[in-house]
């Protein structure tokens, strides 16, 4: 792959096994050609993954790697779904998980919020007293992400 292929942004996997990070995703957060031995894409790894680091790379720090160690992914996917849950919702406990029947195409799929009609971008998980249901919204309504509440005000089907 070439440095190219890679931009500020992209969510990368490290394929290279010789490295602590192999297997993990990180966000490109910088590109510089300035001859460093580590390589030119700065990586930036979530904070779950805690417990890679270690010295010289503390938590939040930028590790730096070469464009052959790394491939470009679409999205986060390695943080199993109960872990993001209860890190999500905190001590809340989460008895069932409901996905709509559907799948989001960002941009084509409406806002599921009552009285919307725009077009959903994006997918929020909202806890109703530990049933924690997928809601495709469009901007405004993200802020129902993450949230623990007596129901997310829905289109009647």
């Amino acid at each position: 792959m070439s440095v190219e292929n890679i931009r500020v942004g992209s969510i990368v996997r490290v394929i290279n096994d010789a490295f602590r990070f192999f297997g993990y995703q990180g966000v490109v957060v910088k590109i510089a050609h300035d001859e460093n031995p580590d390589g030119p894409v700065g990586v930036q790894f979530p904070t779950w993954y805690g417990r890679i680091f270690d010295y010289p790379d503390p938590l939040n720090s930028v590790v730096r790697l070469d464009v052959n160690d790394l491939r470009v992914e679409e999205r986060f996917d390695e943080i199993p779904l109960d872990v993001f849950l209860k890190r999500l919702f905190g001590r809340m406990g989460v008895w069932t998980v409901n996905r709509p029947s559907y799948p989001l195409i960002p941009g084509d799929t409406e806002c599921m919020h009552e009285g919307c009609e725009e077009k959903a971008w994006f997918a929020i998980l909202v806890n109703v007293f530990g049933a924690v249901t997928e809601f495709y919204t469009c901007p405004d309504h993200t802020h129902y992400h993450g949230v623990c509440c007596d129901g997310f005000p829905m289109k009647k089907v």
